[in-house]
Parts: C-alpha cells; sequence; structure tokens
C-alpha cells in the first residue's frame, strides 16, 4: 500500500495540500474515491485513510484506523557530514533515513571539494529523497536535511549533545564497537532518554589533522569502523546501523 506524508496533525484535519503528492497520487497512480492509503503525519503517527474527495488543490480523507503508535527510538540522532561532490550526498541522505537518522548537516570542511551557498536548491531535493527514504521505510517521522554550516560552527554546535563522535581514518586504537561497550558500562544510566548523539563525518578528503585536533580539544572522541577505508558515503550509515544495533534492536 502507497505511503503520503502530510505535515499537520491528520487526525485532527485529513486532507492532503502538497501539489506534487497531488499529482503523484492523482496522475501516475490514477487512485480515486475509494481507494486506500497509509499516511503519517508531523505528529509522527500512522493512519489507514480513504480517499472521500480528490481534485487538483487538494485530497480528503475518512481515517479508517489510526494505527498503533511504534516504540520511541531510544537514539536522537545527527549526523554531521562533510560535503562531497556528485551524488555522493544523494546516497548519504537516502540511507541514513532508512537506517534512523532524524537529522543530517551539510559541513564545509577544510578538505571539501564540493560547494554548498546558503540556501542552495540542493538542500531541497535532498529533503525529497529523505521524504521518499522515510516512506519506503516506513519511518513515522522524517529526517531532516539542514541548511549548510561551517566547521566552526558546527563545533560550537556539537557541545548540547550527550555523545559526540567523528569517524577518523587516523584512528587506529578506539573502535566504534569497543567505546560504545565502554561507554555503555560507565556512563548510560545517568543519561536522559532518548539519547542525544551526534556523528561527524569528513568529506572526501576525510577529516583534516587541525581539524581532528580541534575536535579531541573539545572533548569528543575519535573512533575507527576497522581497517578498511570506507568511502564518506558510506561511513555515517555503517556507524548508523551500529548505534541502532547497540542502543535499539
Amino acid at each position: 500500500m502507497n505511503r503520503f506524508y502530510v505535515d499537520a496533525n491528520f487526525e485532527f484535519c485529513p486532507v492532503l495540500r502538497d501539489r506534487d503528492e497531488i499529482d503523484h497520487i492523482r496522475k501516475v497512480l490514477r487512485y480515486r474515491k475509494g481507494d486506500k492509503v497509509e499516511i503519517f503525519d508531523a505528529k509522527k503517527k500512522e493512519y489507514l485513510a480513504v480517499i472521500k474527495e480528490i481534485n487538483r488543490d487538494e485530497i480528503l480523507f475518512e481515517i479508517e484506523t489510526v494505527k498503533q503508535k511504534r516504540k520511541e527510538n531510544s537514539l536522537r540522532s545527527t549526523l554531521y557530514q562533510g560535503i562531497a561532490k556528485g551524488t555522493r550526498m544523494e546516497f548519504v541522505m537516502q540511507k541514513s533515513t532508512e537506517l534512523g537518522m532524524d537529522e543530517i548537516v551539510p559541513v564545509r570542511f577544510e578538505r571539501c571539494v564540493a560547494k554548498l551557498d546558503a540556501n542552495d536548491k540542493k538542500i531541497d531535493r535532498w529533503n525529497k529523497i529523505c521524504l521518499e527514504a522515510a516512506k519506503q521505510s516506513k519511518r513515522n517521522s522524517l529526517c531532516i536535511v539542514r541548511e549548510a554550516i561551517d566547521f566552526v560552527e558546527m563545533v560550537e554546535e556539537l557541545k548540547k549533545y550527550s555523545l559526540v563522535l567523528f569517524l577518523y581514518e587516523e584512528e587506529t586504537t578506539l573502535s566504534l564497537k569497543k567505546f560504545l561497550q565502554e561507554w555503555r558500562a560507565r556512563e548510560e544510566k545517568s543519561v536522559q532518554r532518548p539519547l542525544d548523539i551526534a556523528l561527524i563525518v569528513g568529506p572526501e578528503g576525510g577529516i583534516g589533522e587541525d581539524e581532528a585536533r580541534i575536535l579531541s580539544r573539545e572533548g569528543f572522541r575519535s573512533v575507527t569502523l576497522g581497517d578498511n577505508i570506507l568511502r564518506t558515503e558510506t561511513v555515517g550509515a555503517t556507524a548508523m546501523a551500529m548505534l541502532q544495533y547497540e542502543f535499539s534492536l
């Protein structure tokens, strides 16, 4: 069954007004009155709904079932991703969403080759990719892509998280697995839930030495994912999968 997102409280007002979604329902899927769809909304609720009325500007629904709320994820995760070239960032958006990431922040590291200015249209495209990935993976919430920020801005933001990790290819001794096991044994019981975690991934050239020193000086821990050097678009998804295994599954 096809699934759609409503950026409002659907239970209070069962209407879809997003023109792209309406065109997809009318012109591609060719749905008609009486057809059923799944809806998830801004309140992170899920519904089975029947189309009552359909036109160019809006689709009216009748809610048939309010589905049981899924168990809340014990993680609240943000990926600070070094801006990469081509379709690599699209891969990051899709796979991070599928794996449960809540927010992605493109970051301008010193080794970034790709440029991303304020209000770049790529942000809108990336948010659409996240929306489609959320629908496909049957998430009840969206992964939001924010505007790009500089490295210095990122360092300041990181101070609000319960746990900050940066994936660094020059780290050779402390694996993510070992760190998480030690951290849980030492500090997990004293941290509020959901757990706010920030993951930092550099661009194609990795995190620079000066940047790594600044992150370490601020108390953020560098970890490795193993001996193999992964592409930048693979790192965040791999780390997120390990976090989900450790904290949520």
